[in-house]
């Protein structure tokens, strides 16, 4: 009780007797039982219940008494993976049944430019955000973090140089290293300095001919400042997470990521088209013939060039394409045949409209399976036509309105190299980002 009344003057707070209990061991006998519940006051308690989450009295049974965490734990993992399952959240998922994957998610994270659908890969986005941690790491030394994980890890060499592992999250990619032809160790910018003076010869042997012609036109501090990380892939200096997300989606290109370029291992032919041959292909039992002329296998080179509905349209648009009997093995190889056939000028106004007929045919062949309309070939050319007049419309319109901004923005493309002042006059040099935006004297 001396105990518990010296906590009450310690911290000021009054234990409440009657909501404590005392837990025995079962080996304890009644009389004792009696005899402590009498001096504290309190009742015995038949539950021990938990602290911090855990059981208080675990005895010999330890499997059967931490079941119920493995259980919890089982069941939450398996919610997370339904809701982190990407590939099942776009590609949908019926009663017992997968969807069809029909492009690979390295594809789908792909820019829209490159034909993908701009998804973030969640890979390129860890790494990213690794190495903006490693930056500030790197540049705030002063930091509690960065003195624990010098005293733990890296003692004498930097943080940059340490070795923590197979992907160090602050690669040399990262970084502005200066790297000569000979393939020697990288170099800091101080060792490009000797007696407050740029070498010229080792500038002009590392760095191409205009970075060499902008480097050597700087000054130098005259304090003798010390080198500091530039982070090449902003315009800041500094480390971001979107410029970090696209050095490490260029080295997952390259295959420096996991040992193997992104998308390999799977379909490259972009053949995403969900044709009857493909969702044959898929384990779709459907009846793989074409839908508009039922004698050839639907796939996209029939559907779009040999069927003969797809033929009489492409005859009778105003530009006459052949579609049969050339050197093309598929569809890809005839369209680069067409492009090839016409001037570049040529092809900026023929491509467009390739593409809205391609829609309008596919557009009159779900209406055929799925609405039962007639394909009629003068009413997809009409709509094609008039998907491509819109086009025309829209752009034209964009052009307009980039236009009136150029004309109210003045571009200053001229550069400027760095003079020092006269002997009598100071000149005080203001930027911006790196830019520089004015020079008084």
């Amino acid at each position: 009780m001396r105990i518990l009344q010296d906590y009450e003057t310690a911290s000021g707070q009054k234990i409440n007797l009657g909501k404590c209990s005392v837990c025995f061991d079962y080996l304890t006998s009644n009389s004792i039982r009696r005899e402590v519940l009498a001096v504290l006051g309190m009742n015995e308690g038949s539950d021990q219940g938990k602290c911090l989450g855990f059981p208080s009295n675990i005895g010999r049974f330890k499997r059967e008494v931490f079941n119920y965490i493995v259980g919890r734990v089982e069941d939450r993992l398996r919610g997370w993976s339904e809701k982190l399952s990407m590939a099942k959240c776009f590609w949908g998922k019926a009663e017992g049944n997968t969807g069809i994957h029909w492009k690979a998610w390295d594809k789908l994270c792909d820019d829209k430019f490159q034909g993908g659908l701009g998804f973030k890969d969640l890979e390129c986005m860890n790494l990213a955000m690794l190495a903006k941690q490693g930056w500030r790491i790197a540049t705030h030394k002063a930091s509690l973090l960065y003195k624990l994980l010098k005293g733990r890890y890296f003692r004498r060499p930097s943080f940059i140089h340490a070795k923590l592992g197979a992907i160090h999250p602050l690669d040399g990619a990262f970084f502005l290293r200066v790297e000569s032809e000979r393939g020697e160790k990288p170099r800091w910018v101080s060792q490009l300095i000797r007696n407050g003076a740029w070498i010229k010869d080792e500038v002009e042997r590392c760095m191409e001919a205009e970075d060499s012609r902008r480097i050597l036109a700087m000054p130098l501090s005259l304090r003798g400042g010390r080198d500091k990380l530039i982070w090449k892939h902003s315009r800041c200096g500094q480390c971001l997470t979107c410029s970090g997300y696209k050095c490490a989606k260029e080295m997952k290109k390259n295959g420096e990521l996991r040992g193997r370029a992104c998308g390999e291992g799977s379909s490259r032919d972009g053949n995403i088209l969900p044709t009857r041959e493909s969702l044959f292909k898929k384990g779709v039992m459907v009846d793989n013939t074409c839908a508009f002329c039922n004698q050839g296998v639907e796939t996209i080179q029939h559907l779009f060039l040999e069927c003969s509905f797809s033929c009489r349209i492409w005859y009778a648009i105003p530009w006459t394409l052949k579609t049969t009997g050339g050197q093309w093995c598929n569809f890809k190889e005839w369209l680069e045949f067409i492009m090839l056939q016409l001037k570049e000028e040529d092809r900026l106004e023929l491509l467009p409209q390739i593409v809205y007929m391609l829609w309008s045919i596919w557009k009159s062949r779900n209406g055929l399976l799925f609405e039962d309309q007639h394909a009629i070939v003068d009413r997809t050319i009409n709509y094609g036509v008039q998907l491509h007049l819109d086009f025309d419309k829209e752009n034209q319109g964009g052009m307009q309105e980039e236009a009136t901004r150029e004309q109210h923005t003045v571009i200053n493309s001229q550069t400027t190299v760095w003079r020092p002042p006269q002997a009598t006059s100071s000149k005080l040099t203001l930027t911006q980002l790196g830019e520089r935006i004015s020079t008084m004297e």
